[in-house]
């Protein structure tokens, strides 16, 4: 159930982040925004990782997940360099990426810990 629900926000973000934004988007920018968001759509798409392998989420995997949300977010923003998106590649967005991608899967595996305690 968690990894259908991750695949799926794979691929809601794979069409967010290589899509043209709303030109309106502009108008209405409040500083930093962008970066919340990118850490949340990764925090939330490791959870659901980690939700997957919530019985074996051991430091290994927690690793794994970290790491595949981590390539994901930098695919995604390479992506992003490209014409056909008209949006730019932004090395802020990537450390934003990163910074949920960890926060998110070391939540569950705190969380996980504590609850077997």
């Amino acid at each position: 159930k968690w990894f259908f629900l991750s695949i799926i926000w794979m691929a809601i973000l794979f069409g967010l982040m290589v899509m043209r934004p709303p030109s309106e988007m502009s108008e209405w920018s409040i500083p930093g925004l962008d970066k919340i968001a990118h850490f949340g759509v990764f925090f939330i798409l490791t959870v659901l990782l980690a939700l997957s392998y919530y019985h074996n989420l051991g430091r290994k995997m927690l690793l794994r997940i970290i790491f595949f949300g981590i390539l994901y977010g930098c695919g995604l923003e390479y992506l992003q360099s490209f014409d056909f998106t008209n949006r730019d590649f932004d090395f802020l967005d990537i450390i934003a990426n990163i910074i949920g991608a960890s926060f998110g899967a070391t939540s569950i595996y705190f969380y996980n810990t504590m609850k077997n305690d």
